[in-house]
């Protein structure tokens, strides 16, 4: 999205257990003054961030394995250095959180069989994939959690805002609960060393019956959607084709 580069940072240098004095990351973040859903700068007066507690309306919690720690009153990456520091273009300290939705139909041939990969034997399944306005890149249909809101409900709301014409009442009526594949942080590129992208994913598995009342329509932050097939040979942004692979294990289609 800019044309801000990182500080290079060697594969061995990136967790923050190894000593690197002369670590001077590139300092950029976009202006965040007059937006509501980002936090205010480290040091301005009243703000206090409870760090790993939901914070008011904000959950500062991670879900990853491995807990952050907070230096000098700012938060490090879990993942480790990434060679920016301050927020980027994340607003949120510390974690921000977001959804992923897998959702998923068996694909059928035009006699309505059931179609099967001609190397594994196992059955193929297709998702849904949007195509991302700001980068291009083919993904899962997801977003930000907003304040205050639960996984689930942002799992149904985004669904609908990209791909189902913003029927949200209707596409919770077919996604129902879902189940988790994924949860925790992300190799997204607007990661920094204090701000990074965690999610949620979850695959929802739909039947035939409900499938056929999947018209996809793209919308808000998708310019495009489609349904596509599981396989190994696909490339989704950011951390998706390693959750579409953990939905297809769980789910026992072909990848």
């Amino acid at each position: 999205r800019t044309s801000v580069t990182r500080t290079a940072v060697p594969e061995e240098r990136r967790p923050w257990s190894q000593d690197w004095t002369h670590y001077k990351p590139t300092l950029y973040e976009i202006d965040f003054s007059g937006k509501g859903w980002a936090d205010p700068a480290i040091g301005t007066a009243g703000f206090a961030p409870k760090w790993h507690e939901s914070d008011g309306p904000v959950d500062r919690r991670s879900r990853h394995s491995v807990d952050y720690a907070v230096k000098d009153g700012y938060p490090l990456n879990p993942l480790g250095r990434t060679g920016i520091a301050l927020r980027g273009v994340l607003g949120r300290w510390g974690p921000n959180h977001a959804v992923d939705a897998i959702v998923i139909k068996w694909k059928r041939d035009a006699d309505r069989r059931p179609v099967t990969h001609p190397t594994t034997g196992l059955p193929v399944a297709q998702f849904v994939a949007i195509q991302r306005k700001d980068t291009g890149d083919w993904a899962l249909p997801g977003g930000m959690i907003d304040a205050g809101e639960s996984v689930d409900t942002a799992l149904v709301r985004e669904f609908a805002e990209e791909a189902f014409g913003n029927d949200v009442v209707k596409a919770g009526r077919l996604l129902g609960a879902g189940r988790e594949v994924y949860a925790g942080c992300v190799a997204d590129p607007r990661n920094t060393d204090n701000a990074w992208m965690e999610s949620v994913a979850k695959v929802y598995e739909l039947n035939d019956d409900m499938a056929a009342q999947v018209v996809l329509e793209s919308g808000d932050d998708a310019v495009g959607a489609q349904w596509m097939d599981m396989s190994a040979h696909l490339k989704l942004y950011a951390n998706h084709r390693l959750f579409v692979e953990s939905a297809a294990r769980l789910l026992g289609a072909h990848f």
